[in-house]
């Protein structure tokens, strides 16, 4: 018997198309990342593998009888396969979408079955279809950076194989791809200076790189006997036997001062049309639905010239829907809201990118929701204004977005914040707010503080702004908290907070009226 293992959600498959959508045409979740195991046998029971984010949406939208749901962590995979599946049956593992580093890990934990390949496109009968491209040029190719990097170590070249990293590194964009504006392609830079991309695509414009097609990178791979790579970036398809896990030293999560001004001004950007978004929300007599609200601030982000599409697709979650972490609004699911709304969204402007989360309400909340609220309003603004010494990692400071959800026995299963590329992915790179990421925060690091709370059949609450990581002295660091946009004062319980707390919340909205006189708009629901 084979059993099929595909992954939603991977940045390292640069060829295959982001909105392949595994786990809806599989198990029928829509989710941005995940994994999901079926066998060639319709009556064999399979297995969906979500996080926090989505294990509500996949209790309610998976037929159980058909899937278990599971954690999204490979031990969770493995255990799964050992105490489901037979010994000697065929793991087959999507070739596109898994890496060198995840295949290995399988083939030794799993060395009992059978582990092979399957290209996932080919067995849904599916076609990448090439495209000429023009291409969006930033004027910041990091190229030479990493060209005199490779020429100080022992390699015969590096490659490069997540999109938005190639994308980064050679000051170069896909405005026209949905979301996230990466090229998809590999980047391989030898030690002789030669850059050359391996795509299914032609792009345009881009000067003194060899274009190539995908089919014949593992040919020069083997010419070569020393290639450095992420092996957990490297997808499974590529031969590996000439390749060595070696960490690149540039990091694209540390922005230059550049890429800071001009998301500064994004952000600005972004902000307006959400004030203007508000100043709609919150005066509109007329019934308003989920689709309504997408459509409205989609209309106030065009009218900024320099807006290019959204980051992510906008979930406007009304009252119970809430509470599903990333639920989007379709046709089928629409719902008017009748109290709360949590709209997170995110804009791509030629300055950068943003992302941004309020939870709103039509009426007043009832005295448990206000206090919720506030909770969560707590936690953000302990990160926000948290000060922090040299080494202090990730994991470290997501504590204290949870500390007073976590006095009252109340928690919530995502991140409480992720790295935020530039005019990019709006997830991007290994810095996070999370229990799962350890690494010191530096100076210059773009990020999201989002805690939240959610109840499922009731509510659901998160409050999200952009912060950036920033050097007090040569010992310690803050954030600088640069989305400005209203909390709604009908949610916070001003006797839950410190004398503190109501200070940073006046002088953050002291900065939300500066940008407003900037722009000539009042708030009109303040």
């Amino acid at each position: 018997m084979k059993y099929f293992l595909c992954k939603q959600g991977s940045c390292y498959s640069g060829i295959v198309d982001y909105q392949l959508n595994l786990l809806y045409r599989i198990a029928g979740l829509q989710a941005s990342a995940g994994v999901v195991i079926f066998s060639e046998s319709s009556t064999d029971k399979g297995a969906v593998f979500v996080d926090g984010r989505y294990t509500l949406a996949a209790n309610i939208s998976v037929d159980k009888t058909k899937f278990d749901i599971e954690d999204f962590r490979l031990n969770s995979i493995i255990e799964w396969i050992k105490n489901n599946i037979k010994i000697d049956n065929i793991i087959a593992v999507d070739r596109n979408c898994f890496s060198l580093g995840e295949l290995n890990y399988f083939r030794k934990m799993l060395s009992d079955y059978k582990i092979e390949l399957f290209d996932s496109y080919e067995y849904f009968g599916l076609k990448h279809e090439a495209k000429n491209v023009k291409l969006y040029d930033l004027n910041n190719s990091k190229m030479d950076q990493c060209i005199e990097w490779l020429k100080s170590t022992d390699l015969d070249a590096y490659l490069f194989c997540d999109p938005c990293l190639v994308s980064w590194l050679l000051g170069i964009r896909d405005l026209n791809n949905d979301f996230t504006k990466s090229i998809l392609a590999y980047l391989l830079i030898t030690k002789s200076g030669n850059v050359i991309l391996y795509s299914q695509n032609t792009y345009c414009n881009i000067l003194n790189i060899q274009l190539k097609s995908i089919n014949y990178l593992n040919d020069f791979l083997s010419t070569l006997e020393k290639i450095g790579c992420n092996l957990n970036e490297v997808p499974a398809f590529i031969d590996d036997k000439n390749l060595l896990n070696v960490e690149c030293p540039i990091d694209q999560s540390i922005k230059t001062q550049t890429e800071i001004e001009d998301i500064k001004i994004a952000t600005e950007y972004d902000s307006i049309a959400i004030i203007k978004f508000l100043n709609w929300f919150y005066s509109c007599t007329d019934e308003i639905t989920e689709l309504d609200v997408v459509a409205k601030l989609d209309e106030f982000r065009q009218e900024n010239p320099n807006y290019i599409g959204n980051s992510f697709a906008t979930i406007a979650a009304a009252d119970s829907h809430a509470a599903i972490v990333h639920y989007e609004p379709t046709k089928v699911s629409n719902t008017l809201i009748k109290n709360i709304l949590l709209l997170d969204s995110g804009g791509q402007y030629k300055n950068g990118t943003t992302d941004i989360t309020r939870t709103i309400s039509r009426s007043m909340p009832t005295e448990y929701e206000r206090k919720i609220y506030t909770l969560v309003l707590k936690g953000h603004i302990a990160l926000a204004s948290a000060i922090f010494p040299r080494g202090t990692t990730c994991a470290q400071l997501d504590t204290f977005a949870r500390q007073f959800l976590w006095k009252n026995n109340l928690d919530y299963q995502h991140g409480t914040g992720h790295g935020i590329g530039y005019l990019l992915n709006v997830h991007e790179g290994k810095y996070g707010f999370s229990r799962r990421y350890n690494y010191p925060i530096k100076s210059n690091i773009l990020m999201s503080n989002e805690p939240g709370y959610y109840e499922e059949n009731h509510f659901g609450v998160r409050l999200e702004n952009m912060m950036l990581s920033k050097n007090i002295n040569d010992d310690f660091f803050c954030f600088e908290t640069i989305s400005l946009i209203s909390f709604d004062d009908k949610f916070i319980d001003k006797t839950l907070l410190t004398s503190e707390e109501k200070n940073w919340l006046d002088e953050y909205n002291g900065k939300i009226e500066k940008l407003c006189n900037k722009f000539n708009i009042k708030m009109q629901w303040r």
